[in-house]
């Protein structure tokens, strides 16, 4: 029976494709150009990550498979649950506060809406899993290492790579992120895109007031803010994880802040909803676009992840699709081989392909709709927003709708 899998991209992506497919018992390669000896447990400590200060918001969905991979529970414990969020549009934060739609997981009858862990947490409780793999056999790395060419010759995959050394496989995965060289080689980098003209401001911020694990998403005038409920540290301290979309001059601006100026501009502006900002951690930010791949799949080959599919971090849906993307080609690949079937047939990759892109059309319409409709001049008009979220409130069985749609 075939069962050799080259999955290119060592990213979160990437390390989840390698654990699921190891757990199906097919001998699995991860190829990057990176080093990865922090992966590697005869190269690298165990504690030997790099420093990701960056959050993922898990859907229950997404946890459920975690849990099924054994990667749930050293995790639990660093994850921070989303009891509530708050909607709410306006010029303004606080005008934009006055005018609120509350989405509780009492209305959709949920212990929780969502989880937020720190990336950090993530990459180690992957890489901790991962190790053991390698030592049994089941995951081999080849890091440091450019992809030159692809070939497809009789249902094996040929990747050269640009030492002149070369891997035959029978299936190919591209979990190599937005601009995926995979996707590029294979499939002609044919693809619909729109570029938002934005860029995402990021932080970890802690502060005086508790969050109680309400998450709040406002649609300013200057663009979109959510803060995320993390974790409280061991010595009492607040969190929030800050996603800001705005124009590109004001983002790359207040990046450049040094610390004490940037914390009092955010304590100014979030005192209704922190109180005083006390620090700020991991500023960073990024261009924000959305695209989705003309082709999931080809023979012997198949897109996960960002190479698949990358969409506005409105909702953020971004992991969330990688993680079906992972679990939905395990089940396909199990039952190609429980029916007899090579894994790169087209009848193995197309259920895939098709599942995966509904999805990713689904994820893609509603944080593109929200974000044109936020972002349209008419909804400026002060009226539209003080009416707009809070009529929603009353209405239970929409509001549960809602929370379906977003956060399933």
């Amino acid at each position: 029976m075939n069962n050799s899998v080259a999955i290119v991209g060592a990213g979160l992506a990437g390390q989840l494709a390698a654990l699921a497919l190891a757990r199906c018992e097919l001998d699995v390669s991860l190829i990057d150009q990176k080093p990865l000896a922090h992966l590697d447990p005869s190269r690298g400590s165990d504690k030997n990550l790099p420093n990701d200060q960056r959050t993922t918001a898990l859907s229950e969905r997404s946890v459920e498979f975690l849990t099924k991979q054994g990667l749930w529970a050293p995790l639990s414990q660093a994850a921070s649950p989303v009891y509530a969020m708050n909607l709410g549009a306006g010029d303004t934060i606080d005008q934009s506060l006055r005018h609120q739609l509350r989405l509780d997981r009492r209305d959709a009858d949920r212990q929780q809406l969502a989880w937020i862990v720190e990336n950090k947490h993530l990459a180690s409780a992957f890489q901790h899993s991962i190790r053991q793999q390698m030592s049994l056999g089941r995951i081999k790395l080849f890091d440091a290492v450019d992809i030159d060419k692809i070939a497809i010759k009789q249902d094996r995959v040929i990747i050269e790579f640009n030492d002149k050394d070369s891997l035959e496989m029978d299936l190919l995965l591209g979990c190599d992120g937005r601009y995926s060289k995979v996707r590029k080689l294979c499939f002609d980098d044919i693809r619909t895109a729109t570029d938002y003209q934005r860029r995402a401001l990021i932080a970890v911020i802690s502060h005086a007031q508790n969050h109680h694990q309400v998450a709040t998403q406002l649609f300013l005038s200057d663009g979109p803010l959510a803060l995320l409920p993390m974790t409280t540290t061991a010595d009492g301290v607040v969190r929030s994880s800050m996603i800001w979309s705005a124009m590109p001059d004001w983002v790359r601006a207040m990046e450049k802040l040094d610390h004490p100026t940037l914390i009092d501009n955010l304590s100014q502006r979030f005192q209704a909803i922190t109180g005083e900002v006390h620090g700020v951690a991991g500023v960073a930010s990024y261009p924000l676009y959305a695209s989705i791949s003309a082709q999931f799949t080809g023979h012997a080959v198949a897109l996960v992840g960002d190479a698949a599919h990358a969409v506005h971090p409105l909702a953020g849906q971004g992991f969330n699709l990688a993680v079906g993307d992972v679990a939905a080609l395990a089940e396909c690949l199990l039952n190609a081989q429980h029916l007899g079937q090579a894994i790169g047939s087209r009848f193995a990759l197309e259920a895939y392909s098709q599942a995966r892109k509904i999805e990713a059309q689904k994820i893609f319409m509603l944080t593109d709709g929200l974000h044109r409709l936020f972002s349209h001049r008419h909804l400026r008009l002060p009226g539209v927003k003080s009416w707009a979220f809070p009529a929603i409130n009353p209405v239970r069985p929409l509001k549960r709708r809602l929370i379906q749609a977003a956060l399933s």
